[in-house]
């Protein structure tokens, strides 16, 4: 697994514009339905480390990671970035 700074590095850019993207969400978010009616409101292409993922493609990368509901963004961005960590770390 990467370091803590290596990790901050390739996921800074992803952790970035997930939070734009959520802040048009309404919270409580409570299941992945409300999550990929978000991410497809223009912003369904996402840039991890050199991976990019569309919006279901990250939600099927996160899924099994993600503890619904979540009552603020800054949760979910925390556990969505947590789980890309790691799904795409060698």
């Amino acid at each position: 697994m990467a370091t803590s700074a290596s990790a901050d590095r390739t996921t800074e850019p992803f952790r970035s514009q997930f939070t734009e993207t959520l802040d048009s969400a309404t919270f409580p978010m409570h299941g992945p339905a409300d999550l990929l009616s978000v991410m497809a409101n223009g912003q369904d292409v996402f840039v991890v480390g050199g991976v990019e993922l569309v919006a279901l493609e990250l939600a099927l990368a996160c899924g099994d990671y993600l503890s619904f509901p979540y009552e603020s963004g800054d949760d979910l961005v925390e556990d969505v970035t947590s789980a890309l960590q790691q799904t795409y770390q060698s």
